[in-house]
């Protein structure tokens, strides 16, 4: 039911951009080095297939992945909680992990890169929860985490938990000290094998320095750099951001922190169980470990939280479980679970809005979708009819997933151009005089400028003028290189250039349609003739 609320609605943020890259290195464009992202390339491998079954502009393809993706994701839920518990705890906790899967604004329009790496992650923490620690089961796991590594960089905090509390118990367990070197290892060659061949074969395309530059690089000198966004961490506006996030997820993390709570707390088993895989205790480092992670993230988006979805249920079986005194449970536990089904019951507060958008069709944010996918429609249209499948179509600000409806290239692909539209110009890549040098080189046949814009009239005069944001972003305001906000003086090149090379020629959805060789209007002329609804 949560997928299908989504079915009318179009491609959001990210997914709309793996769409777009997706589509256009089916047309020969090489991730990294001709489109910019700073993912690793297992995204891009997965849409490029969907381009391919749904063809061009289309997002069915890509709707039922995600509908397929979260079902493996759940079942690989509940098989790995029903390692630690019985049917009905397990269950429990795997409807409560579909919520936060699922959940609107934790998961968005879905296909996220964190379920990718869940999926791979509860494959190889199943493998885990059976194995030893002379088992080959290590190195199936280590290819399960390389593979989710392929999709994202944090898939490597299953790893390190790994690694640290095998360590750990190798340091209280001196008998296990050899079979711990041997489990380690074979993580490790299983992790880096998928990586070699993916290396080898970005090595042969000539992608991989690029690679290296955006994903690795890249993110180390915007955390780093000398703008201080790892600063962000010590204001009150991140850690309430934090907070909010982990109250949509509160359903199903507050009982898997009990649960991890529970198992630590618990004594050490007095049987002989040293070549056993320390599953439990590898669960509760990773939670540890990814919650952290989430919380000191500059900006920690909830959709970070869904890797940890396998391990959180999994846990959190292990509170239910307490609760109905299993003997699988952790001892002492019983205390512990009470209060975590305390936490399930307000965690739950949470997801009133969710269940509004997912049920109630007239829900006012599912709305708001639907009205920007007649938008959406409405300007692709616009671009079809006034451009060729071989143009280039510049959307300011950048929209991938209009530029992928309208199978249309844009010239800001080889850049994080929308950076400059979130208050972090300092992360452009590469500078926007070089975005601007390139746009001047292969001019776009139209451009899309759909930066808010609103109709305001002279108190005396009545007449009607627009308004433009005070950043200054807006292709209609006048170039000023000495504009108060950074962003207006970065963009005052690119407006006198379009000023000087194109003319707006209609006003379509929310945007202002610019074509190549038209005469420049002033915005007087614009609203007259562009804006039906300011006319007196």
């Amino acid at each position: 039911m949560t997928r299908w609320s989504w079915s009318e609605l179009p491609l959001q943020t990210d997914t709309g951009m793996w769409s777009y890259i997706g589509w256009r290195a089916n047309a020969g464009a090489r991730p990294y080095a001709d489109l910019w992202e700073s993912k690793p390339p297992g995204i891009y491998a997965v849409f490029a297939a969907c381009s391919r079954i749904g063809g061009t502009g289309s997002d069915r393809a890509a709707f039922w992945l995600d509908a397929v993706l979260s079902t493996v994701v759940l079942v690989a839920c509940y098989r790995l909680a029903r390692r630690f518990c019985n049917p009905i705890p397990a269950a429990a906790a795997t409807l409560l992990a579909s919520l936060v899967l699922c959940h609107r604004v934790l998961a968005d329009w879905g296909d996220n890169v964190e379920k990718f790496v869940a999926m791979f992650e509860a494959a190889a923490l199943l493998s885990l929860a059976g194995g030893v620690l002379n088992s080959r089961c290590w190195l199936r796991a280590g290819v399960c985490i390389g593979l989710g590594g392929l999709f994202k960089q944090t898939a490597i905090v299953l790893l390190a938990a790994a690694i640290v509390t095998v360590a750990f118990r190798a340091m209280r367990e001196p008998a296990s000290r050899r079979s711990t070197v041997r489990a380690v290892v074979l993580l490790a060659v299983g992790a880096a094998i998928p990586w070699l061949i993916a290396l080898a074969w970005m090595t042969r395309i000539g992608i991989a320095s690029d690679f290296w530059r955006l994903a690795v690089l890249y993110d180390l000198r915007r955390v780093g750099g000398a703008a201080g966004e790892s600063l962000r961490v010590l204001s009150s506006a991140h850690w309430l951001d934090v907070g909010r996030q982990l109250w949509l997820a509160a359903a199903l993390f507050a009982p898997a922190i009990f649960g991890a709570a529970s198992i630590a707390a618990a004594p050490r088993r007095s049987e002989s169980s040293t070549d056993r895989a320390p599953i439990r205790a590898i669960l509760a480092v990773e939670l540890a470990l990814g919650l952290l992670l989430f919380a000191i993230a500059p900006y920690g988006y909830g959709h970070y939280l869904l890797q940890f979805v396998p391990a959180a249920t999994a846990l959190a079986a292990t509170t239910f479980a307490g609760l109905a005194r299993q003997p699988t449970a952790p001892r002492g536990s019983v205390g512990l679970a009470r209060i975590g089904v305390i936490a399930v019951l307000i965690g739950a507060c949470a997801l009133g809005d969710h269940a509004g958008f997912t049920l109630d069709r007239h829900n006012r944010y599912r709305c708001a979708y639907v009205e920007q996918g007649r938008t959406y429609d409405a300007l692709v249209a616009c671009v079809r009819e006034r451009s060729g499948p071989d143009d280039a179509v510049l959307v300011w600000p950048p929209d991938y997933a209009l530029s992928y409806y309208a199978a249309r290239r844009t010239p800001l692909e080889g850049s994080n151009a929308d950076v400059l539209f979130k208050g972090k110009h300092y992360r452009l890549d590469p500078t926007f005089e070089a975005i601007v040098e390139r746009i001047r080189r292969e001019p776009p046949r139209l451009i899309i400028d759909r930066t808010p814009l609103r109709i305001i009239r002279d108190p005396d005069t009545h007449e009607p003028s627009i308004a433009v944001p005070a950043t200054g972003t807006s292709l209609l305001a006048e170039p000023n290189p000495r504009y108060p906000y950074a962003e207006g003086r970065l963009v005052a090149p690119l407006q006198s250039w379009v000023r000087a090379h194109y003319g707006p020629v209609a006003h379509c959805g929310d945007a202002i349609v610019f074509e190549l060789g038209r005469p420049w209007r002033e915005a007087t002329e614009i609203v007259s003739d562009l804006l039906p609804s300011a006319r007196p």
